[in-house]
């Protein structure tokens, strides 16, 4: 806002000062102190917040330009219409002041000039107006974003909130986790365990006095570590995962975390019977995962990777493939050296393809039975 009326201001006064000068009047020094005074207090406005403080400046203005008035030409009358409209700005009716006012000069001033007056007056009233509306947009606009950054502040304060609760509900998970496992030792093998060492202690005691009782009591105690033991399995087997509920989550986990850190979407599919793929299988298809994209990551430029597991009768194929700009000529990095080698030691091989995006194809022999 401020720059356009300041800019008609300018053009308004270099008019004036040329309107002056083609009558041949020169009164060259005085005019100049005038102007650069005129210059000099309507740049003090934009230097002053407050509003009191500003009008006192416009009306110092005004009272410059009536000075030129006065002294040189009617024509300075001009530049004073912005600074009545600016002198009002802020009040109620400032649009029916501004009227008033500016009526008022035209009532007074020579009527050589009314007609000139009149029409910067119009130009002068339609850029001040088109000037504020455009202010009051930005300003709008300005106090729209703020409260989007604010609300973006405390979403993110709330996601921070959300992802410390999470990871303190995750910490008291592995905690319970563990005292329950801790109290089921204790329960069970611990009590076995304690009422097994003193009957074996017993069991010394009557060694060579009773070795009926003797042999019954050891085999009694063997019974019972027996049992202990079987027990031990059993809750070891309820406690433990699947394995291939563990590999499927590893690699959903790392898909979705490489498509929020790097905004490329991830699609993972999985045919066949997974708890034929052994832990380490697993392993080795994790590691060459977390190769492939950052292979991804670094030269492709796509947008989505898939990963689609098959398992099927004699081996299981893993294919991690993407949309980028592929590569006509495939020159084997230390990645692709390292995924073949992993492969390797299972039996297995890695296939790679980039004439449709890139494709790395893994391929690991079943185990029988």
């Amino acid at each position: 806002m401020d720059v356009w009326v300041d800019l008609t201001k300018i053009a308004v006064l270099i008019y004036c000062t040329y309107q002056y000068y083609s009558d041949k009047i020169k009164s060259v020094y005085e005019l100049v102190l005038i102007i650069l005074i005129y210059i000099c207090i309507n740049t003090l406005i934009h230097l002053v917040k407050r509003i009191s403080v500003r009008r006192i400046i416009l009306i110092l203005s005004i009272m410059d330009m009536g000075i030129a008035v006065n002294l040189f030409s009617p024509i300075f009358i001009f530049p004073i219409a912005l600074n009545i409209l600016e002198l009002n700005l802020g009040f109620k009716h400032n649009i029916i002041i501004s009227a008033c006012e500016l009526m008022l000069v035209l009532l007074s001033i020579s009527s050589s000039v009314r007609a000139e007056y009149m029409i910067f007056t119009f130009f002068s009233c339609v850029i001040y107006a088109l000037s504020n509306s455009y202010y009051i947009k930005m300003s709008t606009v300005v106090k729209e974003n703020d409260r989007m950054r604010e609300k973006i502040y405390n979403l993110s304060s709330r996601l921070d909130k959300n992802y410390e609760y999470e990871r303190q509900i995750k910490y008291m998970s592995k905690l319970e986790e563990r005292n329950k496992i801790a109290q089921e030792i204790h329960d069970k093998l611990g009590h076995t365990i304690a009422g097994s060492l003193i009957q074996l202690e017993a069991s010394k005691l009557f060694l060579y006095k009773d070795v009926k009782k003797s042999e019954d009591i050891i085999n009694k105690v063997t019974e019972i570590l027996r049992s202990s033991n079987e027990n031990i399995r059993l809750s070891l087997k309820n406690i433990k995962p699947p394995s291939e509920q563990m590999g499927i989550n590893k690699i959903k986990i790392a898909l979705d975390e490489f498509s929020v850190d790097n905004g490329i979407s991830s699609n993972l599919v999985y045919i066949g019977m997974m708890n034929k793929i052994t832990h380490i299988q697993w392993k080795v298809i994790y590691d060459n995962l977390e190769e492939a994209l950052t292979n991804v990551l670094k030269y492709s430029k796509a947008a989505q990777v898939t990963v689609k597991i098959d398992v099927l009768s004699k081996f299981v194929k893993v294919e991690i493939k993407d949309n980028g700009v592929g590569a006509k000529s495939i020159k084997k990095s230390l990645g692709i050296m390292g995924m073949e080698e992993r492969c390797s030691k299972l039996h297995g091989k890695v296939i790679v393809d980039g004439s449709k995006g890139f494709s790395v194809i893994i391929i690991l022999p079943l185990e029988e039975g």
